[in-house]
């Protein structure tokens, strides 16, 4: 069984990226989710994570079907977010920490060559956005001071996890 670690995500380049989008249902509490899927251009189908163990992913031939039966029947993104993602390479990663702990609610961002920073918002109830989400350096660090003042902090993987951005 293949492990596919953080840290060789790292230099990677995006080949597409496609995402599933599951509205909210009428059980109580529900509320609507989207998945970010990347296909990479060595055919490695990811999510992205919302921890910072490099042990990211286990190959197994249910995650393979889960990942590859999700991009093949996912939703492409629109054309300008492609022309910004395809063929870009992840620099790093960065995870989001309250304290010392990770901050499993919030997803990773994918610092990405062009200077941008590819995350998503996984879930959230009817009239908040889920789906993926790119910003450029001053919306990064406009979303950074935003946390900040939640306490939740913004490390590198690559760097060093434990140093704050």
């Amino acid at each position: 069984m293949e492990i596919l670690k953080l840290s060789d995500l790292i230099g990677q380049e995006i080949a597409e990226v496609r995402y599933r989008y599951s509205p909210e249902t009428d059980e109580e509490y529900s509320v609507q989710s989207c998945t970010t899927f990347i296909k990479l251009v060595n055919n490695k189908i990811i999510g992205i994570p919302n921890f910072d163990d490099d042990e990211y992913l286990r190959y197994t031939p249910e995650n393979l079907n889960y990942f590859k039966g999700n991009f093949d029947n996912g939703s492409k993104i629109s054309y300008d977010a492609a022309k910004l993602l395809n063929g870009e390479t992840i620099v790093d990663i960065l995870f989001c920490y309250d304290g010392n702990e990770p901050e499993y609610d919030h997803s990773a961002y994918f610092k990405l060559s062009n200077g941008y920073y590819l995350t998503e918002r996984s879930h959230a109830p009817v009239g908040i956005y889920v789906g993926l989400l790119l910003l450029n350096e001053e919306e990064f660090l406009k979303e950074k001071h935003r946390l900040a003042k939640l306490n939740i902090d913004i490390r590198s993987f690559l760097k060093n996890k434990d140093e704050l951005l």
